[in-house]
């Protein structure tokens, strides 16, 4: 089973559809490749997993949906539920997001497994959206992760079916055709995040004064949703994990819900909000 070297030469679709012919387990790498200046380099690293040529598991750093988030857009839990999770994690718990969720009852073991195999399609199809050009590189020897074999395989139709192939290339409209249009939506209360807007886009802060602006960082994302979410803890874009962590954990603390369930409803509101920006930054960065 011979494979391309570089994506450009074929399409994702068409090396899954090889892969899958060919029963392979293994991990299929994709390095992006992207022209800079006449120069090639080389960017983000996508991991597809394979058992018997069905997709197992996907490694990727293109943003993704959270698993509590995935639930919740599911149905299978209530936001609530996402929140005392986040607050665990901030406060120590070094348990996966899920271990959390299910041993606070929030979800049972199957309907965890059942939102990490949508996760999963779901960093597939960004995948599919995100990449353009890639070199391609299919590992026989590299182990699948146990966690991987338990959430178990993608159905052919998850990941070939309606899949662009190379025969379809020359009737593609070019990738960034489509024009932007602007939005006054906040960026924590889009469909990303699933949370619902309060009327105000930026509640102020419990203490009064507006979190710090971060320091500049030209080779940083800073429109990108961890910059954003980085800006929404007060922090700047080069704060490492611990960072955001303490940062996270400091704000948790200050803004929980709890604290203010005798207060005035609007006040409730204005915390309640605050707190969920808070959590949807800290569970993209970190969780």
């Amino acid at each position: 089973m011979l494979l391309p070297g570089r994506l450009d030469a074929t399409t994702l679709g068409d090396l899954l559809g090889t892969l899958y012919r060919g029963s392979a387990t293994g991990v299929l790498e994709l390095q992006e490749i992207a022209a800079s200046g006449g120069a090639t380099r080389h960017g983000r690293t996508h991991r597809i997993q394979l058992l018997s040529g069905l997709v197992a598991g996907v490694e990727t750093e293109l943003s993704n949906t959270p698993i509590g988030e995935m639930l919740v857009r599911m149905g299978k839990i209530d936001r609530r539920a996402v929140e005392v999770m986040l607050y665990r994690m901030a406060l120590g718990d070094p348990r996966p997001a899920g271990a959390i969720l299910v041993s606070m009852g929030a979800v049972t073991t199957d309907t965890l497994i059942a939102g990490l195999r949508a996760q999963q399609k779901a960093r597939l199809d960004a995948i599919y959206r995100g990449l353009n050009d890639a070199r391609v590189v299919f590992r026989t020897s590299r182990p699948l992760p146990k966690e991987t074999l338990r959430v178990g395989t993608m159905l052919p139709r998850d990941f070939l079916q309606g899949r662009p192939r190379k025969r379809d290339l020359t009737n593609r409209p070019p990738r960034n055709s489509q024009p932007k249009t602007a939005s006054r939506t906040p960026w924590w209360a889009t469909r990303e995040w699933g949370i619902p807007e309060t009327g105000n886009d930026t509640p102020p802060p419990p203490s009064g004064s507006r979190p710090k602006e971060p320091r500049t960082n030209s080779n940083a994302p800073a429109d990108g949703p961890r910059g954003k979410a980085l800006r929404a803890l007060g922090l700047s874009l080069d704060a490492d994990e611990a960072t955001i962590r303490r940062a996270f954990k400091k704000l948790a603390i200050e803004l929980h819900p709890d604290r203010y369930a005798t207060s005035p409803t609007e006040v409730r509101d204005q915390y309640a909000a605050r707190f969920a920006e808070a959590s949807a930054a800290y569970h993209l960065l970190v969780a």
